[in-house]
């Protein structure tokens, strides 16, 4: 009889267990996965720049800077480019300037974006953003730093806060370390004779060259020199001061060679006249501000330390005599 009781106790025990254990599995909802947390996309635009919002990447770009348009170019943007200045050399089409834009032609092209160098007559901003086109200005740099905002600022508006960002910054990178080795160059000129070259920047006969308020006298300074002009402004030396003019070194326009300085009454007499000192740059380089211009320093570069590599030569020589 104990048996069975005990038997009995140990069935409806078991009974229980396993409706209580059904009752949990017909109550419990199977657990969903876990959806995969998508990692954060970077976002290019909207980019807010000088005051002008780009919400979105551009169709196409115009460009009525012909600096601006060789800086893109430079930076691999060029494909990007439906229209240009009329005093770019283009095949692409023209569509006008700063002071004439020629709206037709921006419509056509389907571009969405005019970069420019030089601010637009208001009239001719407020139609181009009533034809829903966006309009950056990026001026001139006056200095190295200014330089580098603006290949940044043409980056991102172009291609986007993180892509063009890290195009500008490329190219300023390329740019800044080729700086470097050319203020390298000239600090060595320096030590090697023991002073630094005084230089002018000849932009036009006879007075017109870089002051101490010009980008071109910056560079000049990052490599060493000293510019006659540093005192002055708005590339104007004056006159009445042309007994100051007696610079170790000229640098000037292609057109600006020695035969004609030879014949200039204020520079036929100047020892870097008489010792052909003179190198001549393509000026258009140093008004586009693109890595261009590295290449027209360099030369000035080659040129000073070939005289200096002249110069010891033939002081080792007269020792070893």
């Amino acid at each position: 009889m104990k048996m069975r009781r005990l038997a009995a106790l140990l069935l409806a025990l078991v009974m229980l267990l396993t409706l209580a254990a059904c009752g949990k599995e017909e109550t419990e909802e199977p657990q969903q996965p876990e959806e995969p947390v998508a990692e954060d996309l970077p976002v290019e635009y909207p980019v807010e720049l000088r005051g002008t919002i780009i919400k979105e990447e551009p169709d196409g770009v115009v460009s009525l800077s012909p600096a601006l348009t060789e800086l893109m170019q430079e930076m691999g943007m060029g494909g990007v480019l439906e229209g240009v200045s009329d005093y770019c050399d283009s095949s692409l089409p023209k569509c006008g300037t700063p002071q004439k834009v020629d709206f037709e032609a921006i419509e056509e092209s389907g571009a969405d974006l005019v970069v420019t160098s030089v601010e637009l007559a208001d009239d001719d901003l407020t139609r181009l953003l009533q034809m829903n086109v966006d309009v950056l200005v990026l001026p001139r740099a006056a200095s190295l730093e200014e330089l580098e905002t603006l290949y940044l600022d043409l980056g991102r508006a172009v291609m986007g806060d993180i892509t063009g960002r890290e195009m500008g910054e490329n190219l300023w990178n390329s740019f800044a370390d080729r700086m470097a080795a050319l203020e390298e160059r000239g600090q060595e000129y320096a030590d090697t004779l023991e002073s630094a070259p005084t230089v002018i920047f000849l932009r036009m006969l006879d007075y017109t060259m870089a002051t101490g308020d010009t980008f071109e006298h910056r560079l000049l300074e990052k490599m060493g020199f000293k510019n006659l002009a540093e005192s002055y402004g708005d590339w104007n030396f004056p006159k009445d001061n042309a007994a100051q003019l007696a610079p170790t070194l000229i640098i000037s326009d292609d057109a600006i060679t020695i035969p004609v300085l030879e014949k200039n009454e204020v520079y036929k007499g100047t020892q870097a006249v008489i010792k052909d000192q003179v190198v001549t740059v393509d000026m258009e380089a140093f008004e586009r501000q693109t890595p261009r211009l590295l290449d027209e320093l360099e030369r000035v570069a080659d040129f000073l330390f070939d005289g200096v590599v002249e110069a010891r030569s033939a002081q080792d020589g007269g020792e070893s005599i």
